[in-house]
């Protein structure tokens, strides 16, 4: 995994204390350093909802 996911930081308009300390997000996108278009993103968040 890309380092730079180790300091990824999430903002919400609100305070939310349920949330945990850590948690994991699942997604389609390309996130290993590969440069997908917009529609292949798209179609592969898709392909992973269905």
């Amino acid at each position: 995994m890309n380092p730079i996911y180790d300091e990824t930081n999430f903002y919400t308009p609100e305070s939310n204390t349920a949330l945990p300390a850590t948690f994991g997000i699942i997604t389609a996108y390309a996130t290993t350093g590969e440069n997908w278009s917009d529609s292949k993103n798209i179609r592969a968040d898709t392909e992973l909802e269905a």
